[in-house]
């Protein structure tokens, strides 16, 4: 399926019929979702490497209208269509190198963007200033042992003879232990700390550590950035008590606004799938901002429901080509195939 997957893919970039895709999609509006970019050598599929933003960045100034997020919500609101070939980019988390790397880049272009903090991240409290999941990563990535026993988490033993085995076994153990409650999840992770042991914070985690509070000021006063909301701690919202939910969601907004100048007025739902959010989720969001996002791949339009924006997912293997069949509304239809196929 992905040797097939490939091919048709190549068939119908090099052909140029994709571009038949992007004109029919030209009124409906893209947004684009990052979460890091960096110059360093890291195995890990959200952080996108320097080169290729530039190059992807380039080929958005050139052949779209970039937008802030809140300009795109308008039109959504209106009655017309939206501008040709509308582009908006998101950054989910907070990490610092969205002003190392990314925000140069955006800035010579004249693109803006919006960032969802993830306010946990930005005060490092945790997990060594890292989110839980890129926690897990690290501790992965650095340690010096060949076999993860995660029997206790019924996932049996796991190789981790190379790079390539130590990403496979972090898909695995963080898709676990996104179903466990806050305390069962802290627990485990404390467990594979035992095993893995202490996490190296001179390499992999330089690139995976959050914004600090005065970076986010110096953000701020940039006319090109604005940010949102992604909860205090990244937990999964479904799977808390609805107390717990609303005040993950609600704190991370008034944290926010504590240290910006500009509203809050969008949320990105953790995780993003349809386990993440339901119709709690959905509501508490409404009641304190005009949109949220998904991670559910496609393309938005008129009527689209604003609390179920939809995303293209921006990785770092993804090549140019790829990137411009991703915006022309590929993504899309291949998502539609895999559900179809797995239902």
């Amino acid at each position: 399926m992905i040797i097939i997957k490939a091919i048709l893919l190549r068939l119908i970039y090099f052909t140029g019929a994709w571009k038949l895709l992007r004109r029919r999609n030209r009124h409906r509006l893209i947004i684009l979702m990052y979460h890091g970019v960096t110059d360093l050598d890291i195995p890990v599929w959200t952080q996108v490497r320097l080169s290729d933003f530039a190059r992807q960045m380039e080929y958005v100034a050139r052949e779209y209208r970039s937008t802030s997020l809140e300009e795109a919500i308008k039109a959504l609101k209106s009655k017309g269509e939206t501008s040709d070939r509308h582009v908006v980019i998101t950054f989910d988390d907070g990490f610092r190198n969205n002003l190392q790397h990314a925000y140069p880049v955006l800035r010579r272009l004249g693109i803006p963007a919006t960032i969802f903090l993830t306010t946990s991240l930005i005060d490092s409290v945790r997990f060594k200033g890292m989110l839980w999941t890129d926690y897990v990563t690290a501790l992965l990535l650095n340690s010096k042992v060949n076999t993860l026993d995660a029997n206790s988490l019924g996932l049996g033993s796991l190789d981790l003879n190379n790079n390539d085995q130590r990403m496979a076994t972090r898909a695995i153990v963080c898709q676990h232990l996104k179903k466990l409650k806050a305390d069962e999840k802290n627990r485990a992770i404390n467990n594979l700390e035992q095993q893995l042991g202490p996490v190296d914070m001179e390499s992999t985690c330089e690139a995976l550590a959050g914004l600090s509070w005065d970076e986010v000021a110096l953000l701020d006063k940039e006319d090109l950035v604005s940010f949102g909301a992604h909860t205090v701690n990244h937990e999964i919202l479904t799977c808390l008590p609805m107390d717990v939910m609303k005040q993950e969601i609600i704190d991370s907004k008034h944290v926010i606004e504590q240290h910006s100048s500009k509203p809050v007025t969008a949320f990105a739902y953790p995780n993003g799938t349809r386990d993440d959010f339901d119709e709690h989720t959905k509501a508490v969001a409404a009641s304190e901002f005009g949109c949220a996002l998904t991670t559910l791949e496609g393309l938005n339009e008129i009527g689209t429901d604003l609390y179920e924006l939809k995303r293209v997912a921006i990785g770092r293997n993804m090549k140019l080509w790829e990137f411009k069949l991703s915006l022309a509304g590929f993504s899309e239809i291949i998502d539609k195939i895999k559900n179809f196929l797995q239902s």
